[in-house]
């Protein structure tokens, strides 16, 4: 079945230097209720051949509630053009009839290519169940030696609206889920800026390295079978 399309903004134009890339961010808030299906949110770039090209996307999970503020960056690439055509889509693989519930209150800016420079995006927390990354700030404890004795899962239940599937509501996710190492571990900062921890076996190799609590979600209702039984 060919995907349903629907344009939420179909004519954007942005103006760009000849022969230089530039930088495009749309952020504003989204809202989205839960509805049938997944749906593509993305937006398209017109190359010189008139071919629409998908500079960046995010997928909308149909059983997600989405009530946030949305920040998409994209880089066009230099051109002999003077300008871009730009589009922002919803698609989706079934016949939905409701993309007008998807709502994106955005504002639109560019940038000139000696006006930024490239870095690391970000990760959407609410994508994810459990998310132990220490690049980001706070979420490292230590001792007195700055060995790490604690990593924060930046996942927590203010994405109430949320379910990981259909199956946990996010609001049954804890706060303050900490992964503690076994022995306290080296922090390794990288010259990029990347940030990673040393976890050192000393016993046999069943042993365990580090570890959450026992239950990362507080008490669920209902858990459904893979087979559909309660």
């Amino acid at each position: 079945m060919p995907p349903s399309v629907y344009d939420l903004d179909p004519n954007i134009v942005i103006s760009q230097n000849v022969n230089e890339k530039g930088l495009v961010v749309i952020e504003g808030k989204l809202t989205k209720p839960v509805i049938s299906s997944n749906v593509k949110l993305s937006i398209k770039y017109e190359n010189s051949q008139g071919n629409w090209i998908i500079g960046w996307y995010k997928m909308l999970y149909s059983y997600n509630r989405y009530n946030e503020n949305l920040k998409a960056t994209l880089e066009l690439p230099a051109s002999m053009q003077s300008s871009y055509n730009l589009k922002i889509e919803l698609s989706s693989d079934s016949n939905l009839n409701d993309f007008n519930s998807v709502k994106w209150d955005r504002t639109i800016s560019h940038y000139k290519q000696s006006d930024y420079a490239p870095a690391s995006c970000d990760l959407d927390e609410n994508e994810y169940t459990i998310l132990l990354t220490p690049k980001k700030e706070n979420t490292l404890i230590t001792d007195t030696n700055g060995k790490v004795i604690g990593l924060k899962d930046r996942v927590t239940s203010v994405y109430s609206w949320n379910k990981l599937s259909d199956i946990l509501p996010m609001s049954n996710k804890k706060d303050n889920v900490v992964f503690t190492p076994k022995i306290p571990s080296t922090l390794i900062n990288e010259s990029n800026g990347v940030k990673s921890i040393k976890l050192l076996n000393n016993g046999i190799v069943s042993d365990t390295l580090g570890s959450t609590p026992e239950f990362i979600y507080n008490n669920v209702s209902v858990l459904k079978r893979l087979d559909g039984e309660e």
